[in-house]
């Protein structure tokens, strides 16, 4: 089984937690981007990291700069709230952004990365209905 981070710093929905237990991969979690940086320094292997966009001692931005140091291959993905403009954040290699609330929408998206299907780097998720 693969491995996976996630590295949010607050309790996710229902919804966000069926998508990632659905998914096969063995996730651990993070709360801060030293944490994740710990975590993938000691499984650069990791197949899909999940960040939340802010942390509590950095952001997004903190997580994909240490996968870039250490030569990860991971997909990144990267939580963000309704409405943020992501323009910023795909233009960095970002492969997805999900949008919260999570509904089946992160589900979908989760599932079509981790399958391949679709490619990376695919359009933003939009909102649930």
């Amino acid at each position: 089984m693969r491995n996976g981070l996630l590295v949010m710093s607050a309790p996710r929905s229902a919804a966000f937690q069926k998508a990632v237990a659905d998914q096969p991969v063995d996730w651990s979690t993070a709360e801060s981007c030293a944490a994740a940086r710990e975590w993938l320094t000691a499984h650069p292997s990791a197949a899909v990291v999940v960040t939340d966009s802010t942390l509590r001692d950095g952001n997004w931005y903190c997580v994909m700069e240490w996968l870039l140091q250490i030569g990860s291959e991971a997909d990144f993905l990267v939580a963000v709230p309704e409405g943020l403009d992501v323009s910023t954040i795909l233009e960095h290699g970002v492969t997805n952004v999900l949008h919260r609330p999570f509904g089946r929408r992160a589900a979908t998206v989760l599932e079509a990365i981790l399958n391949k299907e679709g490619g990376a780097g695919g359009p933003p998720s939009s909102p649930d209905a």
